[in-house]
């Protein structure tokens, strides 16, 4: 478990009496036992996990979801988009990713390249197929 330790307190020199341990949320979590004290770990991440996905301090833009990574729940844009994330008066929140702007040769030298709202595609020059048959494409797509 990444990011968590553990801390043995004893009422003797021989017999540990309870294990504590800090979450990354702050808050501690004591057992009777190390294997006891993983599971209530495991649950309370969990739990954080779940009510963080359905409370977000603020709400987030359309093209955003409410999440948890690396420990910080937040609202965070989906694939193609940049940005805070949160819905706010005035500011989109998420920002379309140029994808074609953004990279060099993205479609092939014989392919232009058109964005579109969180994707881009890719359309063959006149006398050109790809491999799939297709005048159009996305590079890596199968």
């Amino acid at each position: 478990m990444c990011g968590y330790w553990a801390h043995e307190h004893t009422t003797s020199n021989k017999i540990p009496s309870f294990v504590t341990t800090e979450l990354e949320t702050g808050h501690f979590i004591e057992a009777p036992s190390m294997k006891l004290l993983f599971i209530l770990v495991f649950l309370a991440t969990l739990l954080d996990s779940c009510y963080s996905l359905q409370n977000c301090t603020n709400p987030c833009h359309k093209h955003a979801k409410c999440e948890v990574r690396n420990g910080i729940h937040g609202c965070y844009c989906s694939p193609g988009f940049t940005g805070p994330g949160i819905d706010a008066e005035g500011n989109s929140g998420c920002y379309d990713d140029n994808e074609c702007a953004n990279a060099t040769q993205l479609c092939g030298e014989k392919a232009n390249c058109t964005n579109t709202m969180g994707s881009y595609f890719c359309m063959c020059k006149d006398g050109y197929k790809s491999s799939n048959g297709n005048t159009s494409f996305v590079t890596n797509d199968g």
